[in-house]
């Protein structure tokens, strides 16, 4: 069964009855309950459940998708625009980091690493978007300069300085047309269920980045950063390791809550963005332990 489907039947159940368990979904659907916790933590950053001890409650009013749709946006473009050019990244899965890869455009060719098949996949066909709008205005403007070759000499020089002028103007309004395309790095390894490449601890070790950009799963100054899927905890856990800037991206709903498995303390968090509807009382704790916190 997809997982889009379980995520159906899940919501059907639960606008039914107002309230589901983990053991119950477990069975009725035959797959593992991480896989259910799994599903019920996606189902409550879209905003469509409240999780509780051993199963979820229905959330009364659901946000509209445009609304999620524009935290999403928000938080990608707060986290692109503490990028600096001709850096090296890493983009860890997410639907929170996905949303990343269209405001990386404004940067001059970084070096991106990813294991997110859909980032990798983004990353690609932006690429190729910036290159044919590129030869689409040299094309342009070849066109252009024969047609100025053709006119009177006087008027040749003014048009080609007024020409270049334009050309220039418009790289200022459209920066991805001047910048060189970015480098992207996939790390292999076995492909999940989320499109999502897991390999071995010691293929991550030697990934030499300046920022590494994550998505957590729960956030609390005394938890420390954590997330349900033990393939993604290990993977992060690495990261830690590495010598790199960490930027954590967050859904408000998930700060001052834990998710099952343990990641890293939330100190050593270098930067976390999260929407401005976020609760006072957790970001005043983390930022307390030195945590940069960026409100969007």
């Amino acid at each position: 069964m997809l997982r889009s489907e379980r995520h159906a039947i899940i919501l059907k159940q639960l606008k039914e009855a107002g309230v589901i368990r983990v053991s119950e979904l477990a069975i009725s659907l035959s797959v593992n309950p991480v896989t259910i916790r799994r599903d019920l933590a996606y189902l409550e950053a879209k905003g469509w459940l409240h999780r509780e001890h051993g199963g979820a409650i229905f959330r009364d009013v659901v946000p509209e998708e445009a609304s999620a749709t524009n935290l999403e946006k928000r938080i990608a473009e707060a986290a692109a625009h503490l990028i600096t050019d001709h850096s090296a990244l890493f983009l860890g899965p997410g639907t929170l980091t996905q949303e990343i890869v269209p405001f990386l455009a404004m940067h001059t060719h970084l070096t991106i690493v990813t294991n997110a098949l859909n980032i990798a996949w983004r990353v690609a066909r932006h690429s190729e978007m910036a290159r044919h709008s590129e030869m689409a205005r040299h094309s342009e403007m070849v066109r252009h300069s024969e047609m100025v070759r053709h006119s009177e000499m006087v008027r040749h020089s003014e048009m080609v300085r007024h020409s270049e002028m334009v050309r220039h103007s418009e790289m200022a309004r459209h920066p991805e047309m001047a910048h060189l395309p970015h480098t992207l790095h996939i790390i292999g390894g076995e492909v999940t269920d989320d499109y999502t490449i897991y390999g071995e601890r010691e293929m991550l070790q030697h990934v030499r980045v300046d920022w590494v950009i994550l998505q957590g799963g729960g956030l609390d100054a005394e938890r420390g950063l954590t997330h349900d899927r033990r393939e993604y905890a290990d993977m992060a856990r690495t990261l830690f390791g590495l010598s790199a800037q960490t930027i954590v991206l967050i859904p408000p709903e998930r700060l001052g809550h834990a998710s099952a498995l343990f990641i890293a303390p939330a100190s050593e968090i270098d930067v976390l963005i999260t929407g401005r509807e976020a609760l006072n009382a957790p970001l005043w704790d983390l930022s307390e332990l030195g945590v940069r916190v960026v409100l969007t």
